[in-house]
């Protein structure tokens, strides 16, 4: 799983379809359905049910949706944080839904991970910034 499946499944989410998600995300409409069938296979259950006019959140759906959010979040979060941090530190940053962010410097480049026992994803990690 990774930061772009989940934002792919909170534009699905939001605005309920794949082709609205698509123009949000500047993909095509085939590139959501391959990201949120990654995640729907990793997770073991659909996260939308198919309507007329769009989709809805099954009950899986609905109970990843805070999780998503709050991972989203913290990444965000880590962001802002690491700008405001000396570069080569290391540091958590500890979220009630189980998130953490960890900030970890390897040579020239910081990482950015988010951890959690939420739904068996371990790592989402992603170049953060070149340390000068």
């Amino acid at each position: 799983m990774n930061i772009d499946e989940i934002q792919t499944f909170l534009a699905i989410a939001e605005l309920g379809g794949f082709t609205q998600a698509g123009h949000r995300l500047h993909r095509s409409q085939p590139a959501i359905s391959r990201r949120l069938a990654l995640l729907e296979g990793e997770l073991g259950a659909p996260m939308f049910e198919r309507i007329r006019g769009g989709v809805r959140l099954t009950e899986a759906g609905r109970a990843f949706l805070p999780h998503a959010e709050a991972a989203v979040a913290a990444l965000k979060d880590g962001s802002e944080a690491e700008k405001e941090h000396a570069a080569g530190a290391l540091w958590h940053l500890a979220h009630d839904s189980g998130i953490k962010i960890v900030l970890r410097e390897l040579g020239e480049v910081v990482f950015v991970c988010a951890l959690s026992s939420v739904f068996s994803f371990n790592y989402l990690c992603r170049p953060s910034m070149m340390l000068r």
